[in-house]
């Protein structure tokens, strides 16, 4: 896997040793100072729980912390949120429509955030 996440670089701007951040994230995950070091390499994903845990400590949103990640999840929902637009091209109710536009503005967003 080894995607890239900032999680080291803020522990280390914070002057957090990943023992220090364990203990941070408590029993919001059982963690030792091997799990810190997978979740920085990439090696290991994080849970939600980990997630908001260390948007918590580092006031910085997962998909900042872990973007490889997010483009990742971003790119599997984008494609079916595709799907599921063509899938709904000729309806004209008033629950299709707003299906439509639900997906119109994710496929926007994804573009925007796009490189």
């Amino acid at each position: 896997m080894n995607a890239l996440n900032y999680l080291k670089t803020f522990r280390k701007r914070w002057a957090l040793s990943q023992d220090e951040l364990g203990a941070l994230l408590g029993n919001v995950a059982d963690l030792r100072r091997s799990s810190i070091y997978r979740l920085e390499e990439g090696v290991r994903s994080p849970t939600l729980r980990i997630a908001f845990a260390c948007e918590v400590i580092f006031d910085v949103p997962p998909s900042r912390l872990y973007p490889d990640l997010f483009a990742e999840i971003e790119g599997v929902v984008i494609g079916r949120a595709e799907r599921m637009h063509r899938a709904l091209e000729g309806l004209t109710d008033e629950k299709s429509r707003r299906k439509r536009e639900l997906l119109e503005n994710m496929m926007e967003q994804a573009k925007r955030r796009a490189p």
